[in-house]
């Protein structure tokens, strides 16, 4: 759903997003706006058996934020990683 007016975009139900080599799956998806970015999105705000990848990376969270200016991610709740270096 996107609301125009508001600037409110969400998504519900097996979301899957793919950023550069990050690819997230969740239950649930909500963009954050930045006025000041000419109303571009600014946080990707993930909810609801959150799994992210990258190459063969896997962290798996109940809620995830990724920003997509510096393409950080942070995980909370029952966060879950793999990590091969």
């Amino acid at each position: 759903e996107y609301d125009q007016a508001s600037g409110q975009f969400e998504a519900i139900g097996h979301v899957k997003v793919k950023h550069g080599d990050i690819t997230v799956l969740a239950d649930k998806l909500q963009l954050v706006y930045s006025a000041a970015s000419n109303n571009k999105p600014e946080t990707a705000l993930f909810s609801g058996h959150v799994t992210a990848t990258q190459g063969r990376n896997m962290t798996s969270a109940d809620n995830m934020s990724y920003s997509l200016s510096s393409k950080r991610l942070q995980a909370t709740g029952h966060v879950k990683s793999k990590v091969i270096q």
